[in-house]
């Protein structure tokens, strides 16, 4: 499997010019190499600076199953017993909250060493490399990663090293329920999916993705994995399932169809025609 490591010792350019919202709802360049999605809970964030609070905890599982169906994004591996990811974690932070950027985090925390190591193997392994060092954030595909930082970076190398690999989608993924229903959501298609879910997988990878990802249009991707059971129930409610049962469906101005039903498609479709 071909490995690709770009290490990019830029030196940091200011971008005054350029507030928070600078690339939003932009039509991605399918020109770089990795497309990124959004994070839908930093939308109106107000809490704490930390990796735990803005990242998103996919497990090593649903990342590679993401790469697999063709889609692209960014992680980072980190722990809480790294001087230089103490150092890295207030920039790092500010640049996810600033662009919103979908990162699965994979950090070691002091109550998770297990779990720690066994997404470090399976990320090493699909890769055909060692993940060793932290702090280190890639963008990754199918059977290719990139170096997007290796040690303790402030925010404007960041923002310089992904905008020069990776374009951003305007696919906004969300795990809790309080971030998604703070959105006027009425004329924005959402996707209720879990990656463990072969249907979901399947409609998101075959059918929504490759429309989505080359829109200015924004798709709201509720991920079923990263709730909390109240917050599944909300959800569940929201797009009023019966008895809160998970189905796979997508939703646009009040019309929600399951993924298993034609129409689903044709819903889609109309949407991004």
């Amino acid at each position: 499997m071909r490995k690709s490591f770009f290490l990019f010792f830029l030196a940091a350019l200011p971008l005054a010019s350029c507030g928070a919202d600078y690339f939003f709802d932009a039509t991605p360049d399918l020109s770089k190499e990795y497309l990124a999605d959004r994070n839908g809970d930093l939308l109106d964030y107000s809490g704490l600076s930390t990796y735990e609070s803005v990242g998103d905890f996919r497990s090593a599982d649903a990342l590679i199953t993401a790469f697999e169906n063709g889609e692209s994004g960014l992680f980072l591996f980190a722990q809480y017993t790294c001087e230089a990811c103490l150092n890295f974690e207030p920039s790092f932070a500010s640049y996810a909250i600033n662009s919103r950027a979908d990162v699965t985090t994979i950090y070691r925390d002091g109550s998770n060493d297990a779990e720690f190591s066994a997404a470090l193997s399976k990320l090493s392994a699909y890769f055909e490399t060692s993940f060793s060092n932290t702090p280190t954030f890639f963008a990754g595909k199918k059977g290719f990663f990139s170096t997007v930082s290796w040690g303790s970076n402030n925010e404007s190398y960041l923002r310089n090293s992904v905008n020069s690999q990776a374009s951003f989608t305007n696919i906004y993924r969300f795990g809790t329920a309080g971030a998604y229903e703070k959105e006027a959501k009425e004329s924005i298609l959402s996707f209720f999916y879990s990656s463990t879910d072969a249907a979901a997988t399947d409609f998101y990878a075959s059918t929504l993705y490759p429309l989505a990802k080359a829109s200015a249009k924004r798709l709201y991707l509720i991920d079923y994995d990263r709730l909390s059971g109240d917050d599944r129930s909300a959800i569940c409610k929201d797009l009023s399932l019966n008895d809160g049962i998970y189905s796979p469906v997508v939703a646009l101005n009040g019309t929600v169809i399951s993924v298993t039903e034609k129409s689903a498609s044709a819903l889609v479709k109309g949407y991004y025609s």
